[in-house]
């Protein structure tokens, strides 16, 4: 087992707890666009499933993400086009 998925499931663990507490209100990712093009996010982008079944807002920041990778982006989030909102 990689060191990288004990993390990540500690961490989805740890984020689980927060939530069962009370105390996970939402979740932040900057330089959302890093999701698609660096391949160390990918253990994270593996976890998102876990991450998502939370049930808690999910905000994605970034202000280089370019318009014709936003479909790619909602896609690799296992979005659907009604949960996402552009400012």
């Amino acid at each position: 087992m990689q060191v990288e998925s004990v993390i990540m499931e500690s961490a989805g663990a740890f984020m689980k707890q927060l939530k069962l507490l009370g105390w996970l209100k939402h979740i932040i990712v900057d330089k959302v666009y890093q999701l698609l093009v660096t391949c160390d996010y990918c253990d994270c982008l593996n976890s998102l499933p876990n991450i998502i079944s939370l049930g808690v807002p999910i905000f994605g920041l970034s202000a280089t993400l370019l318009p014709c990778s936003e479909a790619a982006y909602v896609s690799a989030m296992h979005l659907t086009g009604s949960a996402v909102h552009q400012i």
